[in-house]
């Protein structure tokens, strides 16, 4: 039997809230997905996220856990759209202990920064993001 050429058809829209434990909305993130067949078959299920971000500012922190530096890689309020970041916004970055003692603040701009966290002792720690627009906390690891 020969194959013939895939169709494709959407398979999946999901959409899903992620909630902080304060009760704040962060993100959502829908999952697309399709799937190619034909006469010999289904293919395997392609699946792309797409998220946005509810606060208007989002970033990664890695590695985490980290020991000595972490990299925060700044991601647009939509992704997976083909929006880009603004490499020329500075933000106000803090690091805080589990009790809301300011460990280290310090401005950078572009979309990309280090941080050395060398001087801290393993633990658990928040980064906070403040863009003058809005404000993003996410929690960092240290562990050696």
């Amino acid at each position: 039997m020969r194959c013939k050429l895939y169709r494709y058809r959407p398979d999946t829209y999901l959409g899903t809230n992620w909630v902080s434990q304060s009760g704040h909305r962060l993100r959502k993130y829908f999952q697309v997905g399709c799937t190619g067949h034909n006469n010999c078959g289904d293919g395997i299920m392609g699946t792309t996220y797409i998220s946005i971000s509810e606060s208007g500012l989002d970033y990664i922190v890695s590695p985490n856990p980290a020991s000595a530096t972490v990299t925060i890689s700044v991601v647009p309020a939509v992704s997976g759209a083909g929006n880009l970041p603004d490499i020329n916004a500075v933000y106000d970055v803090s690091v805080h202990d589990m009790y809301g003692v300011l460990q280290s603040r310090k401005e950078y701009s572009g979309d990309r920064f280090a941080i050395p966290v060398h001087n801290l002792k393993d633990g658990n720690y928040l980064i906070r993001i403040d863009n003058g627009k809005s404000v993003s906390v996410k929690q960092l690891i240290i562990n050696r």
